[in-house]
């Protein structure tokens, strides 16, 4: 039965999903929707009415998200676009702001960095951050997890102190790397299956000593994912 609460919008516009089929929209909610009640007729719905249904509603479907937070939910369903033009800023930069910015990432570099690693370390707590990076294969040893981290680190400093959206520049280098490296991976993790994707990020006999003591602290602190 639905949500009496949930009202669907006809008049909102879905076409910066487009490019997103059905079927993978529907796959990609299924877990997060698991346990949410649905129109009674929900299952004879067609695809794209259930995927409008779905977009509508995300808030409350998201009823653990700060009100704060709210209005980043539909960026979840949105397809990262690849394509566009490094060299085109958006509408709403603020050079001003911009250079505030860089300057107080200047004064303050080594917080900045230590907060970075350590949000990216608990990011990793959840399946889907961790199962992207183990997928990479390029951080599944110390060594190349300490060059995958230098590197990063390098990269955002370029980004900090110069203009990525200038060709020629260090900054739009780096920023074209990284953009690569993260259409590959998106790329990859399209064309295979959820137990593909759980069975390529597993890891026989993890170095880490302590691992089953950090696995009982996450599941007692994180109800919302199973770590395992």
């Amino acid at each position: 039965m639905a949500n009496a609460s949930i009202i669907s919008d006809p008049s909102r516009d879905f076409s910066h999903i487009k490019d997103i089929s059905n079927d993978k929209y529907l796959k990609k909610t299924e877990d997060i929707l698991e346990n949410i009640k649905f129109p009674n007729d929900f299952d004879v719905w067609s695809a794209q009415k259930q995927r409008d249904w779905v977009y509508n509603n995300l808030t409350e479907l998201y009823q653990n998200m700060p009100d704060s937070l709210q209005n980043m939910i539909p960026a979840i369903f949105r397809p990262v676009d690849f394509d566009r033009s490094q060299e085109k800023l958006p509408e709403w930069m603020d050079m001003d702001k911009y250079r505030r910015g860089q300057k107080f990432v200047r004064d303050n570099y080594f917080s900045i960095i230590i907060n970075i690693v350590m949000g990216a370390i608990y990011g990793f707590t959840f399946d889907d951050g961790l199962k992207t990076l183990i997928l990479t294969r390029n951080s599944n040893t110390p060594y190349l997890s300490f060059i995958r981290y230098l590197s990063t680190i390098l990269q955002m400093v370029t980004w900090y102190d110069g203009e990525p959206w200038v060709k020629g520049t260090k900054a739009y280098t780096d920023m074209q790397v990284t953009r690569a490296k993260h259409a590959d991976i998106n790329t990859k993790k399209s064309r295979i299956t959820k137990e593909q994707v759980n069975a390529a990020s597993k890891i026989t006999n993890p170095l880490c000593s302590e691992q089953k003591l950090f696995l009982k602290d996450i599941t007692a602190t994180c109800p919302f994912e199973n770590p395992e």
